[in-house]
């Protein structure tokens, strides 16, 4: 679903804003580099991820504006 008219500005602001969700939870998450890091924290962001892009692909690029 697009939120703004203008094409470019709407992904622009979805980049930015997922980019820095993603970066901001993969510094939370290895920022320990003396502990490892549990699998199920792997799963969650690999997870994460694959949805981010597919609601990139689904509904940022090919919704219509509302």
């Amino acid at each position: 679903m697009r939120i703004f008219a203008l094409l470019d500005f709407h992904h622009l602001v979805l980049a930015l804003f997922l980019g820095s969700i993603a970066a901001l939870s993969i510094y939370l998450g290895f920022r320990h580099h003396s502990r490892p890091v549990p699998a199920v924290l792997v799963f969650i962001y690999i997870g994460f991820t694959i949805w981010a892009v597919f609601y990139v692909i689904l509904f940022g690029i090919l919704g219509g504006p509302i």
